[in-house]
């Protein structure tokens, strides 16, 4: 599958999590599935960041994992809120994904134009 097709059905799990009322400011992809470009034998891990995860992560996770798991591919969100995104530099998921991760365009009315923005 080409990038072009992963980032695709990334898109469509975001717009998923959208349409259940989880809007992110950003999104970055990252792992052996964007390292490789093969969604069949890897796992996308996918970094989901947003405002509302500082204070409602908890309640926010079934609606993630639910949506992740009905998109017929290997998907694994990991959760950041704002907040701990840029308040935690030694983190190093964080500090992969700031220097390795794709950030996926989105169409939420907020341009982020890098992953360290």
């Amino acid at each position: 599958m080409s990038e072009a097709q992963i980032l695709e059905k990334i898109q469509g799990y975001l717009e998923e999590l959208r349409v259940q009322g989880i809007t992110l400011s950003k999104a970055i992809y990252t792992g052996s599935a964007f390292m490789n470009g093969d969604i069949h034998t890897h796992i996308i891990d996918l970094l989901l960041i947003s405002p509302l995860f500082d204070s409602e992560r908890q309640n926010c996770l079934c609606t993630i994992w639910k949506a992740a798991n009905g998109q017929g591919y290997k998907i694994e969100p990991v959760v950041f809120g704002e907040k701990k995104f840029e308040d935690s530099p030694n983190s190093a998921i964080v500090q992969h994904a700031k220097s390795k991760g794709k950030l996926i365009p989105f169409n939420y009315g907020v341009d982020y134009p890098s992953v360290t923005k």
